[in-house]
């Protein structure tokens, strides 16, 4: 269901069975106690904001902790990953997305000041408008595995911190306004043959 545990800041750890397949809207958003999650092989969704702002704050009110990496098991069939399902996750380091995943949600990764690489998996489609806007010390873009991938929505990777040159895949067909603004790439290569 949605809006579980949301805001549950004494919550430091969580075990997801295998057999579940969705976690819902805000489900876990707000939890800053928690800084790793491992989930299942069942799970084909994870609802828009689910996990999203998973920080914690000391009496100064400045950001302490978070949440630092999401693993999917082995053979999972994650197949979407909501809006804003990580958003703010701004001590997220560490993400390895399943073969199988297909959609990744606008802004979903926005603001994860932290993650340093993305691997775009062979499965996905399509990245939705500002999934990895503001993530600045995201250096590293692989897209050598993403042959289905077909459109990079507006927004996608604006202003993060993207260098070198970036080769997208060939099957891409859609790139929204955007997409690539505000990095620091010197070179490009589109459709490769």
């Amino acid at each position: 269901g949605d809006v579980n545990f949301v805001g549950d800041t004494a919550l430091t750890s969580v075990t997801f069975g295998n057999g579940l397949q969705t976690i819902g809207n805000y489900a876990f958003t707000y939890d800053g106690g928690i800084t790793s999650i491992s989930l299942p092989a069942s799970l084909t969704s994870i609802g828009d904001y689910a996990f999203g702002a998973m920080t914690s704050k000391d009496a100064s009110g400045n950001t302490t902790s978070g949440l630092t990496s999401v693993t999917f098991a082995p053979d999972s069939q994650l197949k979407t990953i909501g809006n804003s399902a990580f958003i703010y996750d701004s001590f997220l380091d560490n993400v390895t997305l399943p073969a199988s995943l297909q959609t990744i949600g606008d802004q979903a990764f926005l603001a994860n000041s932290a993650l340093t690489s993305i691997n775009l998996p062979a499965s996905l489609i399509s990245v939705g408008a500002n999934a990895f806007t503001y993530d600045a010390k995201l250096t590293t873009l692989d897209t050598s595995q993403a042959t289905a991938l077909t459109t990079i929505k507006s927004g996608a990777f604006e202003y993060a911190g993207l260098t070198g040159t970036l080769t997208l895949p060939e099957n891409l067909t859609e790139i929204d306004d955007l997409a690539f603004a505000g990095n620091h790439l010197d070179g490009l290569v589109v459709n490769p043959a």
